[in-house]
């Protein structure tokens, strides 16, 4: 990675040599992204029962929570997973993904959190059509990811601290 650091990054990504870092992109961020909603369904369940409770207990008042509860769980998991160490969420680990801003570095919380906002604000607005873009771009990238500034790449491909 200090390769990465010390000369041009897209110079990095654009050599002959690292086409493995994009190799099946697309068809791995879909499975991450199946394995991801179905842990959030998860934990959404479980928080669901638990506000459930909690308006029982607040006669009512508990339950205007229950709204929230997938929003505020998705941007908590991607601010904690891409804008971590690690740069990717639990199903992108299982699928070798990692995320990466275009001069390289690791993603931060808060980019992470505009990059999952502009997934979701994409699909609702111009339908889950939007993911063919990543068939006719460079790197597989999507609409959300060159607004941004992230791309994924395969972590075995990427160099060795």
């Amino acid at each position: 990675m200090a390769d990465m650091q010390t000369q041009n990054p897209d110079d990095f990504f654009d050599m002959p040599g690292n086409g493995a870092l994009f190799e099946s992109v697309l068809s791995r961020r879909i499975v991450a992204f199946c394995i991801d909603f179905a842990f959030l369904f998860v934990l959404s369940v479980a928080a669901t029962v638990l506000v459930l409770i909690l308006g029982v207990l607040t006669l009512g008042l508990g339950w205007l929570l229950i709204p929230v509860i997938y929003p505020v769980l998705a941007i908590l998991y991607v601010a904690t997973t891409i804008g971590g160490s690690r740069a990717a969420t639990y199903g992108m680990r299982f699928v070798g993904l990692e995320a990466r801003m275009i001069d390289g570095r690791k993603p931060e919380a808060i980019i992470a959190i505009f990059h999952a906002l502009a997934f979701y604000f994409s699909m609702t607005v111009l339908t889950p059509l939007v993911l063919l873009l990543g068939l006719f771009t460079r790197r597989q990238r999507l609409l959300h990811d060159y607004v941004s500034g992230i791309l994924f790449v395969n972590s075995d491909a990427l160099p060795q601290n």
